[in-house]
This record gives C-alpha cells, sequence and structure tokens, in this order.
C-alpha cells in the first residue's frame, strides 16, 4: 500500500481538498489516490492520501499506530515548532506548537521521504551575539537538507509609510493625495483612491473588535453607500435569515465589505474570501486569520495596527502580514500602505531565529516534550521529573497505550485524572454513568454527572477561559456556567447558543462573537481535548475494576464526537471539516428527513450543497473508480 501526508492548518486543510477534486490539474490523485481527511479510517485501498491538520493526524496515529508506514509526508507551517512563532491575537493557552512538534516526531520517520515547509522563517547566524543552535540540530539530526529562499519574494512588495505628507508616489502608475491628518480620515481617502482605479484591499487590524469597530468606520463614511450586492444577494439572505439582521457582518456585506477573524463561522469565511476575490467585495477587514490558509488576490494591503492582540508584532509575524499583498500569477507587485509607523520598525528589526526547544538542553520542556527529547537535550532535573513520572504510572499499572492517546496532554495531568476518579464514590459513579446514558439517548446531559467530571478537570485546565467557565457557578452556586452552556448547545445548536444570550440582555454582535468562541473555540478544542482525557481514564479505571474491555466501556465518546463534528455520520463529519451551513449536515444526518430538508434549502445552500457532494462522492470513492 501507499500512503502520503498532508499536515495542514484547518484552513488550508479544507482549501487544498477542494482544490484537489475541482481543480482538472489535480485530477490524477483523485483518480489514483483515496483520500482522507477524518482521523476514523475504516477502509484503505492501495494508494492513499492523508489531509490532516497536526491535531487529527495525532488522532489518526493514535487510532493506527504501528499499522500504518507513509511513503512522503508533508508538513505546511513548520515554524509553529517554536511558539514564539505562532501569530495569534490572543495571549492564551495554546497548545499547537506542542501538536507541531508531535506530528513532525512522528512524521519523520526512517524511509520517509518528508518535505518542511514555511514562509519568512528566519534562521540564527553564527555570529549572532546569542546564537542558539538548536533548530539546526534538529536538521542534522534527521538529515534535513535546508533550502532558505527568504531573500525572494514571488511577488514583489512597496512599503509606504504614510505620515503627515499631503502626497506619496506608492509605484510607477499610482500616487496618493491627502486633505486630511488623522488616521481614521486618511483611511477613508486610501480606500476612496484605490476604488478608482478598480483595485481591492485587505487591511490589517489587530483584534476582532478592532475589525468590526473599523468595518463601522467605513460604513459611516458613506464611501460604499453605491456599492451593489446584486452578485451575492442570495449568501446575504441566507445569513440574515439563519442568524440576526443586525450583525455587523451583514451589514458590511451589504457595503462591500467583507469581515474575516476566528469567530466567523467556517463557511462564511470562506465565502467572503470568494467573494473578494471575484471583485464583488472591495474590501477585506481581517486579523491574523488573513495569514493563516488564505489566498486572496489582493494587490493592496493596509496596515492600521503593530499588535497582534495585546503582543506585539514579530519580524516575522509583520512579514507575514505584508506577504498578503500581492499574488503570484495576478500581480507583479503588491502594495503595502502603513498607517501605523512603528510597522516599519519592525519590518527592519533583528530578527528572531526559529528554535527547536527539544533540540536545547537550555529550554524549559514541557512535560509531554520531556518524553520525546533525546537524553543529550534534558537537564538532570529533566531525567528525574521523567523518572519520578514512570514511578507513577508503574504504581498505577497503567500501560503506555493509554498514555499515548491525547498525547498533547501530559502524563501526570492524566494520572491525577485517574486518581480522582478512583476516590470517587458509589453514588458519583452512579451519577456518571446516567450522565452517559443521557447522551447516548438522548444527546443532552445529566448535570450532575456533568458536574462531577468538570470538578475532576477544573485544577488541570490552564486556558483562562474554560477555567472560568468551569469555575464560575453563579449567584447560587450550583452548576458552572460551562454546564449550562453545552445543554443549551446540544438542545438548541448555534442559533439556540445566540438566543440565549440574547435572552441575556447581550447585543447582537455580542452574542454571536461570544457563542463563536464558545462553540468553534472552546467547545471544539479545549473541552473536547478534556473531556477527551477523562473519557480514556474513566474507561481505563472500569476496566481495572471489572475486567470489561476498555473498548467495550461505554463513555462520552457520542459527546465528543458531536462536540468536535457537530455530526456522526461519514458524510456529516465531512461536510462539517469542510464547513458548510448547519442544514447540510442535517440533510447528511438525518437519512429518513433528508428530501425534506433538501426541500428546504434556500438558494444558497442549494449551491453549497451541490459542491461538497461533489467533494464527498469524489472522497469516497477516489481510487476505487480505478
Amino acid at each position: 500500500m501507499e500512503f502520503s501526508g498532508v499536515l495542514k492548518e484547518g484552513r488550508l486543510q479544507s482549501e487544498n481538498l477542494e482544490r484537489l477534486i475541482s481543480d482538472e490539474n489535480y485530477k490524477y490523485f483523485v483518480e489514483k489516490y483515496s483520500i482522507h481527511t477524518l482521523s476514523e479510517v475504516e477502509n484503505l485501498d492501495d494508494k492513499n492520501l492523508f489531509i490532516y491538520t497536526p491535531e487529527r493526524y495525532l488522532s489518526f496515529i493514535e487510532k493506527r499506530e504501528g499499522e500504518i508506514d507513509f511513503n512522503f509526508a508533508f508538513v505546511d507551517e513548520v515554524y509553529k515548532i517554536d511558539n514564539d512563532y505562532i501569530i495569534d491575537e490572543e495571549v492564551r493557552e495554546n497548545q499547537r506548537d506542542v501538536a507541531y512538534r508531535l506530528a513532525v516526531f512522528y512524521s519523520l520517520k526512517k524511509d520517509v521521504d518528508t518535505l518542511l515547509a514555511g514562509p519568512y522563517i528566519e534562521f540564527s547566524k553564527p555570529n549572532d551575539e546569542v546564537y542558539n543552535r538548536s533548530f539546526d540540530r534538529f536538521l542534522e539530526k534527521n538529515k534535513i537538507v535546508l533550502i532558505d529562499y527568504n531573500n525572494y519574494e514571488i511577488v514583489n512588495k512597496t512599503y509606504s509609510d504614510v505620515k503627515g505628507k499631503k502626497s506619496y508616489v506608492l509605484d510607477y502608475n499610482f500616487d496618493l493625495t491627502f486633505e486630511k491628518s488623522s488616521k481614521n480620515d486618511r483611511l477613508i481617502e486610501i480606500l476612496n483612491q484605490i476604488f478608482d482605479i478598480n483595485e481591492n484591499t485587505v487591511i490589517y487590524c489587530y483584534s476582532r473588535s478592532s475589525v468590526e469597530a473599523y468595518a463601522k468606520t467605513i460604513i459611516n463614511s458613506g464611501l460604499l453607500n453605491n456599492h451593489s450586492n446584486e452578485g451575492y444577494d442570495e449568501f446575504i439572505n441566507h445569513i440574515s435569515e439563519n442568524f440576526n439582521q443586525e450583525w455587523i457582518l451583514i451589514n458590511a456585506l451589504r457595503k462591500g465589505i467583507g469581515i474575516h477573524h476566528g469567530l466567523v463561522p467556517k463557511y462564511i469565511q470562506k465565502e467572503t474570501v470568494s467573494l473578494f476575490n471575484q471583485g464583488l467585495l472591495k474590501v477585506l477587514l481581517s486579523t491574523t486569520t488573513i495569514t493563516e490558509g488564505v489566498n486572496t488576490s489582493a494587490k493592496n494591503l493596509i496596515v492600521l495596527h503593530n499588535q497582534k492582540g495585546n503582543k506585539p508584532l514579530k519580524k516575522f509575524d509583520a512579514k507575514n502580514i505584508a506577504g498578503r499583498a500581492g499574488r503570484f500569477l495576478h500581480h507583479y507587485n503588491g502594495r503595502v500602505i502603513i498607517l501605523k509607523n512603528d510597522f516599519m520598525k519592525i519590518i527592519h528589526s533583528e530578527s528572531e531565529g526559529i528554535k527547536h526547544k527539544n533540540y536545547d538542553i537550555n529550554s524549559p520542556k514541557d512535560e509531554v516534550d520531556l518524553f520525546y527529547t533525546d537524553e543529550e537535550y534534558l537537564t538532570e532535573h529533566d531525567k528525574t521529573k521523567i523518572m519520578d513520572i514512570n514511578q507513577l504510572q508503574q504504581d498505577r499499572n497503567i500501560p503506555d497505550e493509554v498514555f499515548n492517546l491525547y498525547k498533547v496532554i501530559g502524563r501526570k495531568d492524566k494520572i491525577e485524572i485517574y486518581d480522582k476518579i478512583a476516590l470517587l464514590g458509589k453514588a458519583e459513579l452512579e451519577a456518571i454513568k446516567r450522565l452517559i446514558r443521557y447522551i447516548n439517548f438522548r444527546m443532552d446531559i445529566d448535570y450532575d454527572g456533568f458536574q462531577i467530571i468538570l470538578d475532576i478537570l477544573e485544577s488541570l485546565v490552564k486556558n483562562q477561559k474554560l477555567k472560568f467557565l468551569i469555575e464560575y457557578k453563579g449567584q447560587n452556586g450550583g452548576y458552572s456556567t460551562l454546564t449550562h452552556l453545552v445543554h443549551f448547545y446540544l438542545q438548541g445548536g448555534f442559533r439556540g447558543s445566540v438566543n440565549f444570550k440574547l435572552g441575556k440582555g447581550l447585543p447582537v454582535d455580542k452574542a454571536i462573537s461570544e457563542t463563536s468562541e464558545f462553540v468553534y473555540s472552546t467547545l471544539k478544542y479545549q473541552v473536547v481535548k478534556y473531556l477527551g482525557v477523562f473519557n480514556i481514564m474513566y474507561k481505563f479505571f472500569i476496566f481495572q475494576k471489572t475486567g470489561q474491555p476498555i473498548d467495550e466501556v461505554s463513555g462520552l465518546d457520542r459527546l465528543l464526537t458531536k462536540l468536535e463534528y457537530n455530526a456522526f455520520t461519514e458524510k456529516g463529519r465531512i461536510a462539517s471539516d469542510f464547513g458548510v451551513p448547519s442544514s447540510i449536515i442535517d440533510y447528511y444526518e438525518n437519512e429518513e428527513r433528508s428530501n425534506e430538508i433538501k426541500n428546504s434549502f434556500d438558494n444558497y445552500e442549494s449551491s453549497i450543497f451541490k459542491k461538497v457532494e461533489r467533494i464527498i462522492t469524489e472522497q469516497n470513492t477516489g481510487s476505487n473508480n480505478v
């Protein structure tokens, strides 16, 4: 059998799947390979292509450990092995660097050809005052050849640092002139002059709230009052019907303005970028999400901030953001127009070389990293920690197979969860069993059982927002806020969760934003991760107590699938992963009502359904057609 793997960021994962299936240039792969995007793969053919995020890849190898050897692996955005290189608009717990390091670790197997790629990575130089050779050692140890094209831009960039002058020459055919001096006024003047030459532009903002605030600024300026949305009115009608007509995103779309950040549902993000690339939207306002998995046709980039959330931009961040100006095969030159002067200081600043903490004895290591680091790069303290954890493991007779699940969570945390489960009384264990029955038969939670699990996990949670949702129990002090929110989500989905927050008096934009963050970040990643670890330790405890095989122990598996995919069937999960309206997922999840659901699709949903149907059909047939 032949196995090839591609590790991609989530947005790039669906984008590459769509490109493979829709572009005739990639017809060979569709015809010759079975393409997989889910970690649960039931049937493998002679030739298989896996397109995964690092987290999905780790989940896949947990299920198929020892069964599959890849012939080739391609890891994109490999810079994320270094947490300092992760572009993120928030200061928060981020275990993406751990996931990337582990994914690279498992990719670099003997006899596997591997290509690691990433833009604008800076490498340490031997004459640096503080020279960290950890990445060099990583390359040497794994016999990786470095091909450094950082000195070459595929599309040339011109930088214009707009300060106090009245006019600026940007390039051979475009000048900027100003009548006003404030930042907001100059932004509107820049946009007006870009529109006059029939071009569009991306605007970088440091946060989600600033994206929405600047969208209102452009709307209120009246600059796009005559914009026609005739080419995408069905999309606007669909969002208005399924969300709320007062949402700023809808008001912006009506004026030709796209909003792009991490709390916008995936399918709306994708459609917004598509409309922008078609020229139907004139402006695309975005946070750092524009640098990850998004290809636009914009010649112009306007930079309004020199931060990403509360964090200052690094040189790598700034170059990656500036890289959105111009697109290969579309433009010879991209324009970067800067309304935040410190941005150019960052562009010209000294770079920080990429590091790999597993190859640096002086780098503090997370507990997870200890077990994937060669002994020569471990301190004596590190080695003692490993010995202590191994002893705890032996005392409880927990096999490595259990610890190898949910690899991004440390062994000591798993042991603590196991110990807390072992201390539960008969009534508490019965409440957990009742919770599991509720999940399996109602897809809802029993409050008492769910709260017992949250109490076990509370001290281990590092993400501050999730920790607050567990700790805060309202004035009555009964159940965690998270318990209520999970219940309302399971009962009413995204819309039900928004309505719950609107009922609490939140403004529309705030209600949708908070719901998006809860569903797409907290639930899908953080809650699934911690509940998943509880689930495996609970099953192992029951196995030790009763002798019942772990695979036969009833647990939280159905809830975990619901929270991660919002779907149970294979087709439903593929559609959910790709990013579609919830009605299309409902179609695949309800076979008896599928015709009724399909007949209720609006025009926009029907068009998306045709596209995803082709992707699902091609993905499920693949090499079987040969």
